[in-house]
């Protein structure tokens, strides 16, 4: 039988299982993984402090004289090894993060106004995207020229941006995607 706490705990669990798969999709931020653990670790120490305190509250019977009091004990017990586990989690993730090189989006941002404002013949700027493939810095640009221009013209404005981006001491290689 689903009681409506039993309903209430499988949306809890679909809620932040969802909250951290789309936390992943979308950033893939230490800090949200992090938080979407967090999360998680604190719903299952929930459940397991609600089934420990349902537990520890049988009256005594044949099988315990005792009561069961003891079970907060282990509640306890699992609880604090979720805790260690979701912290180890994070903290192996966190030191698998730090081996990883990053890439300044800011680069990204600089180059593309460097297009702007260098290349009057460039009508709008389409995209910029960083690639940081094994420590190198691929730039891709994406960039719309007057549709009136000569085919020959368009090309050789984005040849002169390519070897213009290619100069700057970091970047590695350009990519130019010429929209007309």
């Amino acid at each position: 039988m689903n009681t409506p706490l039993d309903q209430s705990g499988k949306e809890s669990v679909q809620l932040t299982v969802v909250g951290g798969i789309a936390n992943l999709a979308l950033s893939l931020s230490s800090a949200l993984i992090a938080d979407a653990i967090y999360s998680l670790s604190d719903l299952l120490s929930d459940a397991v402090t609600l089934w420990a305190i349902y537990i520890s509250r049988r009256p005594i019977d044949d099988s315990l004289p005792y009561g069961h009091g003891k079970f907060e004990a282990v509640g306890t017990f699992f609880i604090s090894l979720m805790l260690i586990l979701a912290g180890f989690g994070i903290a192996t993730h966190s030191i698998n993060q730090l081996n990883k090189p990053v890439v300044p989006r800011i680069i990204a941002v600089w180059v593309a106004q460097t297009i702007v404002n260098t290349f009057q013949k460039i009508t709008a700027l389409t995209h910029v995207l960083c690639h940081y493939p094994n420590e190198t810095l691929l730039v891709e640009i994406g960039i719309a020229v007057d549709p009136f221009r000569q085919i020959n013209e368009a090309k050789e404005i984005a040849r002169d941006l390519k070897s213009q981006i290619e100069q700057i001491d970091d970047i590695h290689s350009a990519d130019i995607h010429l929209e007309i």
